[in-house]
């Protein structure tokens, strides 16, 4: 029980990426396609053979052109990752919108006018049975190989950070300018362990002989990020909210949802965003 648990509340960023909305949603209408041609549901087996390959055509692709829709709407509206669970529930969701969506599509073409709440509970109810258990399907197999891959990566980046030596490290000074009290701030690039935006300020958490320092600064995240480029190519954004020095990075761990970054001398674990995940994976396999 606690195996299944862990299972369905395992991140899972299926459905975070308008790439992969669009790729779930073409192997689906594959899938789908094939099931209902072998099986004739909703009465296409009576039907002439003409009309079944356009009907099964139109009972798939316009359920799926609202699904990919709705997911692209959804992946611009909720930033925070789905679990394995929420994705299934959101798919459960949108079988039902099939389900109202085929209802119509039948309604149509038997010319039948007014609302049969008998058929139209049957469509969802239809629907539902034929398109869970491959969405169940799909989304087992992906998250187990995004995970299996994930795991690899995350191992490669490992023996990466244990075969460097700090002579290999590069080190450079950093200067961060105060926007509005253009004040420069000079910082050694060995002693920063992140950056973090915290509303109009920075904070720059550093390390000196083993004592943890902050340091707010007023000015953004971007700028910083533009600053502290100029100068270093291991100090880089990782997230909407933070900037990491990659060489203060003990490990790295994750899921199929992404990375997150163990840090030696702060102890503190920061997440790397899908949008910076190749950066960051570009940096180590260089190493």
């Amino acid at each position: 029980m606690k195996r299944i648990k862990q299972f369905f509340t395992r991140e899972y960023n299926l459905l975070n990426s308008l790439k992969s909305s669009l790729t779930f949603v073409a192997l689906l209408f594959v899938i789908l396609y094939i099931f209902m041609y072998v099986f004739m549901p909703f009465g296409l087996y009576s039907l002439p053979q003409k009309d079944i390959y356009i009907l099964i055509a139109k009972y798939i692709g316009y359920p799926l052109i609202i699904w990919f829709i709705v997911l692209y709407l959804l992946s611009s509206i909720i930033k925070s990752s789905y679990t394995i669970f929420g994705t299934m529930m959101l798919m459960l969701l949108l079988l039902v919108i099939s389900g109202l969506t085929t209802h119509f599509i039948w309604a149509d073409y038997f010319n039948y006018r007014g609302l049969n709440s008998v058929m139209l509970y049957n469509s969802v109810l239809m629907s539902v049975y034929i398109g869970f258990m491959p969405i169940t399907l799909v989304v087992v197999f992906h998250s187990n190989y995004k995970l299996s891959s994930q795991i690899k990566e995350i191992l490669k980046i490992n023996n990466s950070i244990i075969d460097s030596t700090d002579n290999e490290k590069e080190r450079c000074n950093i200067t961060i300018l105060s926007r509005e009290q253009n004040k420069e701030y000079k910082i050694n690039s060995e002693n920063i362990i992140y950056v973090q935006s915290q509303d109009n300020y920075i904070k720059v958490i550093t390390v000196d002989n083993d004592d943890i320092k902050l340091e707010l600064i007023r000015t953004t995240l971007g700028y910083a990020e533009r600053d502290i480029r100029k100068d270093c190519s291991h100090i880089i954004r990782c997230h909407n909210s933070y900037i990491v020095n990659l060489n203060n990075v003990k490990r790295v761990e994750g899921n199929s949802a992404g990375y997150k970054l163990q840090l030696k001398d702060s102890g503190d674990v920061i997440p790397v965003s899908r949008k910076y995940a190749g950066d960051v994976k570009a940096y180590f396999s260089t190493k």
